[in-house]
């Protein structure tokens, strides 16, 4: 038989056999180990590919990706408009939320609306309930009685969103976040 390289140990060999690929035996028990660990890193990657293509028609994980975004979005715009002040409260230390006029659990049909996202620190948005009649003045104030009204008349309207539009939404708020 015509000679061969070892896979493993890269040495010229005779084989035995025809399809004997190892110069030995324990050549051929180190190949295999090696090759079980290929196949290991291959079917990790696998589910992660397929995990990824999951979350990317995951509707549930889009939403939370699509909110975290829009609050970022408005944190960075508020943020160069006004530096870190609060609007509810015009502190400028400690940490920013991006904190909604009108709670998204009640109001899903302006739920991504960045006019009704603003930058609030922690304070008044998760331990002071966000502070709804500073917020509500602070809103008037910046759009008008109108604008705030239009808004609060969203209340009964409910909207749900497809796994395309929460793409596209993420799509658009990463550009909008990248020219910031």
């Amino acid at each position: 038989m015509k000679q061969k390289i070892c896979k493993l140990c890269k040495n010229k060999f005779t084989p035995q056999r025809q399809l004997q690929s190892t110069c030995s035996f324990d050549c051929a028990i180190e190949y295999s180990k090696v090759l079980e660990a290929k196949r290991a890193v291959a079917k990790k990657t696998a589910e992660r590919v397929a995990l990824r293509e999951f979350k990317k028609n995951d509707k549930v994980h889009l939403k939370e990706l699509a909110q975290k975004l829009v609050n970022r979005y408005a944190r960075l715009r508020d943020f160069k408009e006004n530096g870190l002040r609060c609007v509810t409260c015009s502190s400028t230390t400690g940490k920013r939320d991006g904190g909604h006029f009108l709670p998204t659990s009640g109001y899903s049909a302006i739920r991504y609306n960045t006019n009704q996202v603003h930058q609030q620190c922690v304070c008044c948005n998760m331990f002071n309930g966000g502070r709804p009649k500073e917020y509500r003045i602070f809103m008037i104030n910046k759009y008008g009685l109108k604008y705030v009204e239009s808004l609060e008349q969203t209340k009964n309207i409910t909207r749900s969103y497809s796994a395309e539009y929460y793409q596209k939404l993420i799509r658009v708020v990463r550009k909008k976040i990248a020219r910031l």
